[in-house]
């Protein structure tokens, strides 16, 4: 894990950003993000349905027991996932530590923090896993947007890259800056649902744009 000096020079930038009105300027909605007009339908149902769960904020962790109800949804709306068991392995579970520690009341105020950083559950997953991680990350939540304030630096800032590369390097997390390829958050959740129904509809769209060559022949 990262040494405390690396900590306390991860917290000072972290300060002096939020000083500075730097940190989160995207703020919630950051995430935002263009669509085709052919899966606003799908889109609005995913919208809709996390509007009307308790206490879910956009930007917060999304888990396992709150997608799996949109799968019907999906397939009435012409999006067939291909394998649905291993779509939702990639979202955390209710069980995982991330999603334990941060459905708590001080878990939720570190989220408000998060929420203009795409990459900031990633780090904290990696961060998680190493050796004391688990504590670690409950200090930060403890600390509020000062803690949160590390883990956007870690996942926003060159310096914060540079410093997971630099841990990268010791061993203590080979893949720190890597991406864990789990899906987080509900943008991260419509991005990648997207991707397949463009995916699936593309056999249709290459089908017709082939026919009129097939009946000039």
């Amino acid at each position: 894990m990262p040494s405390a000096a690396e900590l306390s020079t991860a917290r000072k930038a972290a300060a002096l950003l939020l000083a500075g009105g730097l940190l989160l300027s995207g703020a919630r909605g950051a995430e935002k993000q263009q669509t085709s007009p052919e899966f606003r339908p799908i889109r609005a149902m995913v919208l809709q349905h996390f509007s009307r769960l308790p206490l879910y904020r956009e930007g917060d962790l999304i888990s396992r027991g709150q997608v799996q109800p949109l799968l019907n949804g999906l397939a009435r709306l012409g999006l067939e996932l291909p394998d649905p068991k291993g779509f939702i392995e990639r979202i955390p579970s209710e069980g995982s530590f991330l999603v334990r520690q941060l459905r708590t009341r001080q878990g939720r105020e570190f989220m408000l923090h998060l929420a203009g950083s795409p990459a900031a559950y990633e780090r904290l997953e990696r961060l998680a896993a190493m050796k004391r991680g688990k504590k670690t990350v409950a200090e930060l939540i403890r600390r509020g947007e000062k803690g949160a304030g590390v883990i956007v630096y870690f996942a926003e800032e060159p310096d914060g890259k540079k410093m997971g590369r630099l841990m990268a390097r010791r061993g203590q997390s080979p893949n720190f800056n890597e991406s864990t390829g789990k899906i987080y958050t509900v943008q991260q959740l419509l991005g990648e649902l997207e991707k397949l129904y463009r995916k699936a509809q593309q056999p249709a769209a290459d089908s017709r744009s082939q026919a009129p060559a097939e009946e000039r022949s």
